[in-house]
């Protein structure tokens, strides 16, 4: 937590106009050094080369801040390499070393002026995230969008004569006063930095808010607290619910959690009514009360309050982007299958000489047959035929869900752990499984409309075993790679992946499937994972 947001902003924003200042007279040094003529010759002559990599750093980190945290040495090494491919592929000589060395000192300087516009654009994108919370970077609805859904939704809970719990909260600090106000012996206004402050709370309280709450839930502002509306929550599902966000909120010892409850119909059978009572029950929770960590809600996933903090740091990248409108995703979703397409065809045509490698080795391993053929669910919970290498013994037998019964009575499948060391995995199995080579003709089920390269894995298990949480999958085509590949890899627990798997369905973008393409590349590479 910032110990004064207002200052830390206020300084970042001016170290960022000093190296972005310094960014641009270096740009304007380079690029006339060739002008500055003694006795009729160029103090330096770069090469064509020089101009294309500097171009290339300073586009390519403005467009993409993130670069700029990759290690010094490790960025260098990489813009060497890339010059010197360029210097192959435009035939430069080894005479010309002068000038290759004075291009690669000037692209060095240029990488170093950009990674600190970096480091500083980076700091201000996230101090000013820290103070935005709206529906188009959360399920966050603006105030009378929840107040008419909530209305609609007590209605609906009417005819059905089912509960509803209305959940308001706010968390404090008893250090907020001093950190706002006062820093390094510096007095910045207080009102405008307590209101500072206090936002900065209150957008906290919603990220963690939106660590427990289901997409059927109304998350909306109110004040500077957060309000949920659990529909068909009693007041067993609201306590799992408080206990849950406390788990979060408990992480950071210097907040104070104060909540407060109202039921529909017990306590009103109006929004405003329900708000105000929430409002007026609040109470402190202390931070000695013990809270169970696998604490969870009805239906929900089973994710421990640690692991759901630790996937929420992960997950940080995928909560700045922006929510699609619906009629963005309209045109997101045929733009995606005609990349599906043209992608496949040229992948399965490059990699044709592999496929006949791994279809020989996998012959001399163990025979036939090459591919595993299996029924998986799909979109709209509809059975495919799904084709992969064959990474096990013939013959296998397949692993089985869990079944759990929950306190409630209603029964949920847990599908079971990955293991590294699967007995039925045979010698080769194990390097396709590795180096992810054993999904590769499902570059086929692509082409045919039953997958897309980016999406949930498909389940071999039926839509009658998903909970309804567990169907929010089954929204969209499943994938080759998705989101919970290349975040949380080496993860062996069903339901944590499922956790990714619904960030994946809340935030699909055609933004977003670049940078899954782009990460799963980078695990490949690097053969993570089982």
């Amino acid at each position: 937590m910032q110990d004064n947001p207002l200052l830390f902003i206020t300084r970042n924003i001016t170290n960022l106009r000093i190296v972005a200042l310094v960014a641009i007279i270096w740009f304007t040094l380079f690029f006339n050094l060739e002008r500055l003529d003694l006795n009729g010759e160029p103090i330096i002559n770069f090469t064509n080369i020089a101009y294309l990599m500097v171009v290339m750093i300073g586009f390519g980190i403005l467009a993409f801040p993130n670069l700029g945290k990759i290690d010094f040495v490790n960025s260098v090494a990489f813009v060497l390499v890339i010059e010197q491919a360029l210097y192959i592929l435009d035939g430069t000589r080894v005479h010309q070393l002068d000038r290759m060395v004075a291009d690669f000192i000037v692209v060095s300087v240029t990488l170093l002026v950009m990674r600190q516009v970096s480091h500083y654009l980076v700091n201000t994108e996230n101090a000013f995230n820290n103070y935005i919370m709206t529906s188009e970077t959360s399920h966050i609805m603006p105030f009378d969008t929840a107040l008419r859904r909530a209305a609609e939704e007590i209605q609906h809970l009417k005819r059905l004569n089912a509960n509803l719990a209305l959940i308001y909260a706010r968390v404090y600090s008893d250090d907020a006063y001093l950190a706002a106000s006062r820093h390094n012996g510096e007095v910045v206004d207080q009102h405008l930095a307590q209101s500072f402050y206090a936002r900065y709370l209150q957008v906290q309280l919603g990220r963690y808010v939106m660590g427990i709450t289901y997409s059927t839930d109304i998350v909306f502002e109110y004040g500077y607290g957060i309000a949920v509306c659990l529909p068909e929550a009693d007041h067993e599902e609201a306590q799992k619910f408080i206990h849950q966000l406390f788990g979060f909120i408990k992480s950071d010892e210097r907040l104070t959690l104060w909540t407060g409850v109202a039921y529909f119909p017990e306590d009103a059978n109006d929004v405003d009514d329900l708000l105000d009572i929430a409002r007026n029950n609040m109470e402190v929770h202390k931070n000695e009360t013990e809270i169970a960590d696998d604490i969870s809600r009805h239906g929900d996933v089973s994710v421990s309050i640690t692991d759901r903090l630790r996937i929420q740091d992960q997950s940080g990248w995928v909560g700045k982007l922006a929510y699609q409108s619906p009629t963005s995703r309209a045109i997101y979703r045929p733009v995606k299958r005609l990349m599906d397409i043209a992608a496949a065809s040229v992948i399965l045509t490059a990699l044709s000489p592999l496929f006949a490698v791994v279809t020989v080795l996998i012959i001399i391993d163990d025979g036939l047959p090459v591919f595993f053929k299996q029924n998986r669910v799909g979109l709209g919970g509809k059975y495919f035929r799904m084709f992969k290498f064959r990474s096990m013994y013939k013959n296998a037998p397949p692993l089985q869900p869990t079944i759990v019964k929950l306190s409630n009575g209603e029964i949920r499948y847990d599908w079971p752990d990955k293991t590294s060391d699967d007995p039925r995995i045979t010698r080769i199995g194990k390097f396709i499984r590795r180096a992810s080579i054993d999904e590769l003709p499902q570059l086929i089920n692509v082409l045919k409309g039953d997958m897309s390269l980016i999406g949930p894995r498909p389940s071999s298990w039926g839509l009658e075993q998903h909970t309804l949480h567990q169907t929010a999958r089954l929204t969209v085509k499943p994938g080759i790679t998705g989101l919970w590949q290349v975040s949380a890899r080496d993860s062996t627990n069903f339901d944590e992946r499922l956790l990714w798997d619904l960030m994946y369905v809340e935030k699909m973008g055609l933004w977003l499937d670049i940078l899954i393409l782009v990460r799963t590349l980078g695990a490949v590479l690097r053969r993570s994972g089982n």
